[in-house]
């Protein structure tokens, strides 16, 4: 198990967090997309992208990073607060830019829309070492914080590693979340206190 601690991202994490970002959707997502789309975002436009996202972009959007005991990162994971939850920022606008458009099927049965975890990506170098785990637990613990009764992710299909962390903490296909993206299965979990 790997030394870590979490703790929330700054905008100084911008360009370790682009590096994360990037390797892990190379190696991830090698058999999974074409070439061309292994890149999040073009060099140091990524970069660039990470620290607006950090700065507040995005409201709604709260990244965590998890950083060994020099400092180096680890991996991160992104939640996005529905605009109209508890926790969400006065005055902010949607987090489009952060996360999906929403789309028909993102109400909950008991009508409140969802938190997402939006991105969660670990170092390859680091896997199955726990990290991506705390980073996930941290995020659900931050949605239903933020009053969140119902936590969505959106998963590759075919991403087993990433399908096994998500089931292993509960999560469950969705299949009234309204139609995935391409080759996208959306699983979903019960967080918070309903009362």
């Amino acid at each position: 198990m790997a030394t870590f601690e979490l703790r929330p991202a700054s905008r100084e994490d911008a360009a370790a967090i682009a590096a994360v970002h990037a390797e892990s959707r190379r190696v991830a997502y090698a058999d999974l997309l074409p070439e061309r789309e292994l890149m999040p975002w073009p060099g140091r436009d990524r970069v660039e992208r990470w620290r607006r996202l950090l700065l507040g972009e995005a409201p709604g959007l709260e990244t965590t990073v998890a950083v060994d005991p020099d400092g180096r990162v680890l991996g991160l994971c992104s939640t996005v607060l529905p605009e109209g939850a508890p926790g969400y920022p006065a005055g902010g606008a949607a987090a489009g830019a952060a996360a999906r458009d929403p789309d028909p099927g993102d109400a909950s049965a008991d009508g409140s829309t969802p938190g997402e975890i939006a991105a969660l990506y670990v170092d390859p170098g680091s896997w199955r070492s726990g990290v991506g785990r705390a980073l996930a637990e941290d995020a659900l613990a931050r949605l239903a914080a933020g009053g969140c009764r119902v936590a969505r992710v959106r998963v590759l299909a075919g991403n087993e590693p990433a399908l096994s962390l998500y089931r292993a903490l509960g999560f469950e296909r969705d299949e009234d979340a309204g139609p995935p993206g391409r080759d996208e299965l959306t699983l979903s979990r019960t967080i918070g206190d309903p009362g």
